[in-house]
């Protein structure tokens, strides 16, 4: 082998590090549309649970004056 000659890349995602260019951005965003395929129902159920328990003020307030105090002594 000598000083001049190149060694061909073996990395087969080495084109990802193009992170601007259009088929690694085409690749990320089929894989973003699986995804959210899978999870977004999902997500809006849990979210809206959340959301229902975090506004449930009354609720909020009896757990934390029900709640033990825990002290260093």
């Amino acid at each position: 082998m000598t000083a001049n000659s190149t060694i061909a890349p073996t990395d087969p995602y080495l084109w990802l590090e193009d992170v601007l260019g259009e088929k690694p951005l085409a690749w990320v965003r089929e894989r973003n549309a699986v995804s959210t395929s899978l999870l977004k129902p999902d997500f809006d159920t849990y979210r809206a649970q959340s959301l229902k328990k975090l506004n449930d003020f009354k609720g909020l307030m009896r757990f934390f004056r029900e709640t033990p105090r825990y002290t260093d002594s």
